[in-house]
C-alpha cells in the first residue's frame, strides 16, 4: 500500500498512513515540517514503515529530529524502525516515556489490552537506541517550542513551530467531512485526568497558534475556536455521562449516554452522516472515551 502525501505549503506536508483495517483512511497520519530544521512528526505505526518512508523519499525528506507528541502506537509505534532507518536523527519525547521505547514490551501489551485486533494491524512496537532520545521538557531548538500537555495520556507534549501547532491528540480528534461539516470528538481513553486535559488545552489557546495539526486528521485555521469548543465539549461528556451513571444501569448507560450526545453535542452529530466503516471505526474510539469517563467519575 502507498501513502497519500498532502502538500499544505512549500514547508508542511501530512502523509496520510496506510492502515489494514476498514473505515480507517483518511485517519493516521505523520507530519512533515521544513523549515530551519526538517522535522518528521509522529511517525504512525510500526506496519506502515514502508509506505512512510518512501512518501519521505519522495519529497526528499531525512529529518533533522523525530518529534513525538506520545508514545500510543497509532502515532508513535514505527519509531523503533525508524530509529535504524534514521539512526544519527534524535527523537524527542517526554522522558516518562523513555523506558517505553527502550523496552516496548509493557507498551505492546498495554496496546493489545485497549485495542484488541487494533493493535495487530498497527504492527508491534520495536525497542528505540536510548542514545537518540531527548527530553521534550527541556528541549529548545530554533523556532520549535515544546509544552506539556498531559491528558490524553500522561506522557503528552505538544509542538509549536513557527504558526503551526502540532497537538497529537490533546485537543481531541478532528476532521471534515465531504460536506466541509466538522467532526471533532474527545480522546480520552483510561486513565483520564480531565481537569489536567482541559488545563493542557488552555495553555495550548494562551500561546495562539495560527493553525492546529491534528494526529486524527488534517489542520485547521481555527485552533481557538476548535479548544473552545473541545473543553465545552469535554464539560458536556461528564455531564451527561454523570447522569447517565445516576440514572441507569450499567448495561444500558452506555447506550443512553451516547443517544444524548448525539442530540446535544453538535460536532459529535456529524457522525450519524458516516459511512458504516467509519461509524465502526468511531464507535469503537468513541465507546474508548466514554470508558475513560467512566474511570474518572468513579475515582472523582
Amino acid at each position: 500500500m502507498q501513502a497519500n502525501i498532502i502538500k499544505y505549503s512549500n514547508s508542511l506536508y501530512l502523509i496520510e498512513l496506510p492502515v489494514n483495517l476498514l473505515g480507517f483512511n483518511n485517519f493516521i497520519g505523520a507530519w512533515v515540517y521544513k523549515g530551519e530544521k526538517t522535522l518528521l512528526i509522529d511517525p504512525g505505526p510500526a506496519s506502515t514503515v514502508e509506505p512512510l518512508c518512501n512518501a519521505l523519499e519522495k519529497i526528499k525528506i531525512i529529518p533533522d529530529y523525530i518529534l513525538l507528541t506520545h508514545i500510543h502506537i497509532d502515532h508513535s509505534g514505527s519509531i523503533g524502525d525508524i530509529s535504524k532507518i534514521f539512526n544519527k536523527t534524535p527523537i524527542v519525547c517526554h522522558s516518562a516515556a523513555f523506558q517505553h521505547l527502550i523496552n516496548p514490551n509493557a507498551l505492546w501489551k498495554g496496546s493489545v489490552a485497549i485495542l484488541k485486533e487494533k493493535a495487530y494491524a498497527y504492527g508491534k512496537v520495536k525497542p528505540v537506541n536510548k542514545n537518540l532520545l531527548i527530553k521534550a521538557e527541556n528541549f529548545s531548538e530554533g523556532k520549535i517550542k515544546t509544552i506539556e500537555t498531559p491528558g490524553h495520556s500522561a506522557h503528552s507534549v505538544s509542538f509549536i513551530i513557527d504558526e503551526h501547532l502540532f497537538a497529537g491528540e490533546a485537543c481531541g480528534v478532528h476532521f471534515k467531512e465531504k460536506n466541509n461539516r466538522e467532526y471533532l470528538r474527545p480522546a480520552t481513553p483510561p486513565k483520564l485526568f480531565l481537569k489536567t486535559a482541559i488545563k493542557s488545552i488552555l495553555k495550548l489557546m494562551e500561546l495562539k497558534p495560527k493553525k492546529i495539526c491534528f494526529g486524527h486528521f488534517g489542520i485547521s485555521e481555527s485552533p481557538d475556536r476548535i479548544m473552545k469548543k473541545h473543553i465545552d465539549q469535554l464539560i458536556l461528556w461528564e455531564n451527561i455521562i454523570k447522569k447517565a451513571v445516576k440514572t441507569e444501569s450499567p448495561q444500558s448507560v452506555f447506550e443512553y449516554a451516547f443517544k444524548k450526545l448525539l442530540l446535544q453535542d453538535e460536532m459529535l452529530a456529524v457522525f450519524n452522516e458516516f459511512n458504516e466503516k467509519i461509524k465502526k471505526r468511531e464507535l469503537f474510539f468513541i465507546k474508548n472515551s466514554f470508558n475513560g469517563f467512566l474511570q474518572y467519575l468513579n475515582e472523582n
